[in-house]
């Protein structure tokens, strides 16, 4: 089935429609559409160096995979996602994100690159987030292309990963006959060979109950989200995909503790 969002508390209102911009239910997919909206990109979201946060590089021995881990600098458990990158790896953009999720309240973990065909070892990385000693227990997944079919494929584990976010991820019917997360999906229209799984896809998470958000952004090319690409960066759409994402996660994993 689908679930509409929860309204993120603090979440941006919604965009006037406009010629640029219209969100819609997209026929019979039941898909929720919004408009390009395209601006120039713009600079981190949050600082490198934000006091507010605690921010350390990690290493495969220590995390599973290498990456960059965030939170907020005040010792406290805190539900954790973990952030897979599309075939770029972890740019400017992605360590970006990296930092909002913690600014968000989120322990937040962005990886290197996601490793080709190795499931196993990001499995060992939701447990590293899942024991760490600032974790609540409870672990979400953010994806972006090559990384939102990684998540996709994650859905399937069982405790502690409770939702999975994914953008442009390619999802089977096989993974949605073996999802357990619950599952948020972010399409950009333009992403034609992307797109064209969907109704499979749709259908097959709906034909095995499965609890999942769909959302179908027209009008916007893939990385309609990342801000580090001018050519395809939509700054309205991203918005409102990122308010989306939040609120899902902080559904599913529990309310995150404030970063002051």
């Amino acid at each position: 089935m689908i679930v509409l969002p929860p309204r993120r508390a603090g979440a941006s209102a919604p965009v006037a429609e406009g010629p640029d911009r219209r969100s819609v239910l997209a026929g019979a997919l039941g898909l929720c559409a919004a408009g390009a909206g395209i601006a120039p990109a713009t600079a981190a979201v949050v600082a490198p160096d934000d006091r507010r946060l605690n921010i350390e590089r990690v290493t495969a021995e220590q995390a599973g995979i290498a990456g960059l881990l965030a939170r907020g600098r005040t010792e406290t458990k805190r539900p954790a996602v973990l952030i897979l990158p599309d075939a770029d790896g972890l740019t400017p953009h992605r360590e970006d994100v990296t930092r909002r999720l913690a600014v968000a309240g989120f322990l937040a973990l962005g990886v290197e690159a996601p490793p080709e065909n190795a499931d196993e070892t990001l499995a060992r990385t939701v447990a590293y987030l899942a024991h760490h000693l600032e974790s609540k227990g409870d672990v979400g997944v953010l994806g972006f292309g090559r990384g939102g079919d990684g998540a996709l494929r994650l859905a399937a584990m069982a405790k502690p990963l409770k939702a999975v976010v994914a953008y442009d991820g390619r999802g089977t019917a096989d993974e949605a006959s073996a999802a357990k997360a619950a599952l948020q999906l972010h399409y950009a229209g333009l992403a034609g060979e992307v797109t064209a799984t969907i109704p499979a896809f749709k259908a097959a998470l709906e034909s095995g109950e499965k609890t999942f958000e769909l959302f179908l952004y027209e009008g916007v090319a893939h990385g309609f989200e990342d801000a580090d690409k001018p050519e395809t960066y939509a700054r309205r759409p991203a918005e409102l995909a990122w308010d989306r994402a939040i609120a899902f996660l902080e559904s599913r994993l529990g309310a995150a503790p404030p970063v002051r």
